[in-house]
C-alpha cells in the first residue's frame, strides 16, 4: 500500500502578542476536532513580514510555542515565509511558472501570493 498524497492542515499565523497568547488553545481544539491522527503534516505557516516587526522577547516567546508544540507532536513542523527576492522570483517559478513577479490583483494585503514562499 503506497501513499501518493499527504493530508496536511496549514494554519497561517503571524508572531505577534495576539497570536502567540491564544495559539496553542486553537490548535489544539481545532486539530482535536479534525482528529489529528487524520493528517500526515500539522503545519503553522509563519508570516514573519519584516514590515510588522514585533519585539524580540514577542518573536522569541512565539518561536519558544512553537518548538514546544513540535515537540510534544501537537504540529509535526512550522516553516517561516521567505521574503528574500530570490525566494519570492523562485515561487513565481515554481507555482507559475512565471520568471517574472507580479502581484496579483485580489490580494488585500498588496503582498500577493508571498504567503506561499515556504
Amino acid at each position: 500500500d503506497t501513499k501518493i498524497f499527504n493530508v496536511t492542515f496549514s494554519l497561517l499565523s503571524m508572531p505577534t502578542k495576539a497570536d502567540l497568547e491564544g495559539l496553542r488553545s486553537r490548535l489544539t481544539s481545532l486539530l482535536h476536532a479534525l482528529e489529528p491522527s487524520s493528517f500526515d503534516v500539522r503545519q503553522v505557516v509563519v508570516d514573519a513580514d519584516p514590515r510588522r516587526k514585533q519585539d524580540d522577547s514577542t518573536e522569541k516567546s512565539y518561536f519558544a510555542l512553537l518548538d514546544s508544540l513540535v515537540g510534544e507532536g501537537i504540529l509535526t513542523r512550522y516553516t517561516v515565509v521567505k521574503y528574500e527576492p530570490r525566494h519570492i522570483q523562485g515561487m513565481y517559478k515554481r507555482i507559475f511558472n512565471r520568471p517574472d513577479v507580479y502581484r496579483h490583483l485580489h490580494s488585500s494585503t498588496g503582498k500577493g501570493f508571498l504567503s506561499y514562499i515556504t
